[in-house]
């Protein structure tokens, strides 16, 4: 099992102090691509995760960490296989993303391939 760091770049260019709120990716993971949709309402990090056919599967998740955050739709057939959750650096326990803890580096967005 290999661990894939999805955190994109949520940095404003020339602008280190301002994160983006609205950041789209399109992995592949386990064979299977998703677009997911990163974005901050009202101060707090969420995502929507989309088949690679542009399919809704999940709305307005929130990106806490300290769990696997597709574990309840893993009947979902368009969903990869593996664990998706977030992780704090750094010793800061589980707390939940602050707005500029993707451009600081405070937590990742990481992907367990299936065993």
């Amino acid at each position: 099992m290999s661990v894939i760091d999805l955190t994109p770049s949520f940095a404003v260019p020339d602008r280190p102090t301002e994160t983006r709120t609205h950041v789209v990716v399109r992995p592949v993971l386990d064979g299977k691509r998703v677009r997911l949709d990163f974005a901050l309402r009202a101060g707090q990090w969420t995502f929507d995760t989309y088949s690679g056919g542009g399919v809704p599967l999940i709305m307005g998740l929130g990106l806490s960490p300290g769990t696997d955050l597709w574990y309840p739709f893993r009947h979902f057939a368009d969903l990869p296989p593996g664990k998706l959750f977030v992780s704090p650096c750094g010793g800061l326990g589980y707390v939940d993303p602050e707005p500029l803890a993707f451009v600081n580096g405070t937590h990742l967005i990481l992907y367990e391939e299936a065993g």
